[in-house]
């Protein structure tokens, strides 16, 4: 988060994924990154790049709940 705070004024597009393996991130793996973007008023872009472990995409997007 501390990258968060001291980025922020330039960012206007957060692409996300997880790390190292770039598949769909876990179920609150960035509950407090986007506690962080909201509590800084972003309201830029959010988007997610990663390899999906499911054979279909619909099926890996249980994270975003």
């Amino acid at each position: 988060l501390d990258i968060w705070h001291r980025f922020r004024r330039y960012i206007t597009h957060a692409q996300l994924g997880a790390a190292p393996s770039r598949s769909e991130p876990a179920p609150g793996q960035f509950d407090a990154l986007f506690a962080a973007m909201d509590d800084s008023g972003y309201d830029g872009w959010v988007s997610a790049e990663y390899n999906p472990t499911t054979a279909r995409t619909q099926d890996s997007l249980g994270w975003m709940a």
